[in-house]
């Protein structure tokens, strides 16, 4: 017996006779398909994605399939999840590029789902198919959240989604982590010990400043001079952009640049749902990565990869004590492993933390606050520690990284916490 197709027929009047015959016959395919459908019209988004398990956007015109979306979130849904509000946005990517440009003003978006029977019971499909749907989607302009005075809350900020000019490539924004770095710009200082600060405004930042380096996105469109990219392609973004120009960016060392360009730094970043990037090199592909996973490679991937390589061969002959076992730390732990590190110790005052470090693989997790941390983590380490890297950057930490090393060893200080310490002169090689 073939399977009821449900078709709600009021939206349909925002369609041309033409087209209108030509989406009910593509919707009939399930049901000639004889595969359980249910297909209901809605104006609503949020409602669709509730409701819809698949989902098959359409040309306008003519209306044919344009790619397939599976929601893959678990029932019942939840409108305020993240995991709800990435399936949204790639429903609203899908049928950006979906649109006939040149027929906004007539065309309509369109969208149907076909349910799926689990457990007995029939799971509705949702269609979507309004010209006023349509244009309300054109995304003209572009929301951010952004640091307009340090210290007070971000302001939401509507402009023009910006047009990609040259090498230009203007993404989707699909994850943006939140970075320790973040709080740091929105305070408006770093601490450097004794009372002294840096003010992050006399450093050349200018607000308002939309923040938000890790991020990952889709691209929308591209500059004519922007090569080896395509709508439709998610790409990690490496935000740690110089000016091009000086020497240390011509060796390619341009996260050292003097006059740098970082996006959530010194240009907007992707607390926004589009971000500008000025050449396609900066973008990476993620494969099957999720976003929201890929996102943080950008900072705490690059940044724990860079201290774990200036260890040399040290590296894969000693263990490395890793202080701090927050986002940074795990990062840390993780990539150690995977070059070749014959294990970790890892420091926390934070019992939780510790206990997630060696759940994640650690040798040895230490208490920081101990009395004895430094005598404890030399003795894991062998007599000393060769190599520490310092994922926090206070006073303390830094002082314990000094204390537990070995003659010859290195102390790598990563985080930013702030603070000073005293070192006495002839203990330093």
């Amino acid at each position: 017996m073939r399977p009821e197709v449900l078709l709600l027929d009021e939206p349909f009047s925002a369609l041309d006779a033409f087209t209108r015959i030509d989406l009910q016959d593509h919707l009939l395919d399930p049901w000639a398909d004889g595969k359980p459908s249910l297909v209901v019209v809605t104006h609503d988004i949020d409602a669709a994605i509730v409701l819809a398990d698949r989902v098959v956007v359409m040309r306008p015109w003519p209306g044919r399939a344009q790619e397939e979306i599976a929601t893959d979130l678990p029932r019942p849904r939840n409108r305020q999840s993240a995991a709800f509000d990435f399936a949204k946005r790639r429903v609203m990517a899908a049928l950006d590029r979906s649109r006939d440009r040149s027929t906004a003003a007539d065309g309509a978006e369109v969208q149907w789902t076909r349910a799926r029977r689990i457990d007995g019971e029939t799971y509705v499909g949702t269609s979507l198919c309004c010209a006023a749907t349509f244009i309300r989607w054109s995304r003209i302009t572009m929301i951010s959240f952004d640091v307009c005075q340090c210290g007070a809350p971000l302001q939401r900020t509507e402009r023009p989604t910006p047009k990609p000019l040259g090498s230009e490539v203007l993404l989707r924004v699909l994850a943006a982590g939140i970075c320790h770095s973040d709080l740091h710009i929105w305070d408006g200082y770093y601490d450097m010990g004794g009372g002294k600060r840096i003010q992050l405004l006399d450093r050349g930042i200018k607000l308002p400043l939309t923040m938000g380096h890790e991020i990952v996105g889709e691209v929308v469109a591209a500059g004519p001079q922007a090569v080896d990219v395509k709508p439709g392609d998610r790409r990690l973004v490496f935000p740690w952009i110089g000016c091009g120009k000086c020497g240390v960016c011509r060796a390619g060392e341009e996260q050292l640049c003097l006059a740098p360009k970082f996006l959530g730094v010194f240009a907007n970043g992707g607390y926004s749902d589009h971000v500008i990037v000025p050449h396609p090199r900066y973008l990476l592909n993620i494969g099957n990565l999720p976003p929201e996973r890929a996102a943080p490679l950008a900072c705490s991937g690059v940044t724990t990869y860079g201290a774990l390589k200036k260890l040399g061969a040290t590296l894969q002959r000693e263990p490395v004590v890793i202080i701090g076992a927050g986002g940074l730390g795990l990062m840390c732990l993780a990539l150690a492993e995977a070059m070749g590190s014959p294990g970790a110790i890892v420091v926390d005052i934070d019992p939780v933390k510790r206990n997630a470090a060696l759940a994640a693989g650690a040798k040895a997790a230490v208490d920081g606050a101990a009395p004895d941390a430094a005598k404890e983590i030399a003795k894991l380490a062998g007599g000393g520690a060769w190599s520490v890297i310092d994922l926090v950057g206070s006073s303390a930490t830094v002082r314990l990284g000094v204390d537990c090393l070995t003659k010859g060893g290195r102390l790598i200080v990563v985080g930013l916490f702030g603070g000073d310490i005293t070192l006495s002169t002839p203990t330093l090689p």
